[in-house]
């Protein structure tokens, strides 16, 4: 098994930032805890997605 150390590293630094810069909007913290959960779920999803079709994983 090839393990991509580079995308695992970018991968997790895009998580990251989703992760900081939705607690610092004022919609995230005013959502109840489920919003708030299904807010940070799909923004990940979409980050993620999108960065695997940039750059795919191999």
């Amino acid at each position: 098994m090839n393990i991509n150390w580079p995308h695992m590293i970018v991968t997790m630094v895009l998580i990251l930032a989703v992760a900081f810069g939705l607690g610092r909007l004022a919609i995230y913290k005013e959502a109840s805890k489920g919003k708030r959960f299904l807010l940070m779920a799909v923004s990940i999803f979409i980050v993620v997605f999108v960065f695997n079709l940039i750059w795919p994983y191999n």
